[in-house]
């Protein structure tokens, strides 16, 4: 088995860790069900597409439109940001 991933779940045995794995993905299923379809974000607001866990694109989204920051009066205090869709299932930079 993959080491980090068995230390992440401190088990050895495959069966054992196997086992775990599907626990973790039940519980994973069982907050994401509860969270809401629709979530309120305050105005005004920077919305960003599925980004795939390219943590490039994110960079170019930010020098783009850009980043979140509190430093020089930066927009945290008065933007919201919304990640939209998946943003971490694939990506070579994820």
């Amino acid at each position: 088995p993959d080491a980090a991933l068995a230390l992440l779940l401190d088990a050895t045995d495959p069966s054992v860790l196997a086992r775990r794995v599907v626990e973790l993905a039940q519980a994973c299923k069982r907050i994401a069900a509860a969270q809401p379809p629709l979530v309120r974000a305050r105005l005004p607001c920077k919305i960003f597409g599925d980004t795939h866990g390219q943590l490039r694109d994110v960079l170019l989204l930010f020098a783009s439109f850009g980043a979140p920051t509190h430093k020089n009066a930066g927009d945290v205090e008065l933007c919201s940001y919304v990640f939209n869709g998946d943003f971490i299932d694939r990506g070579e930079h994820q």
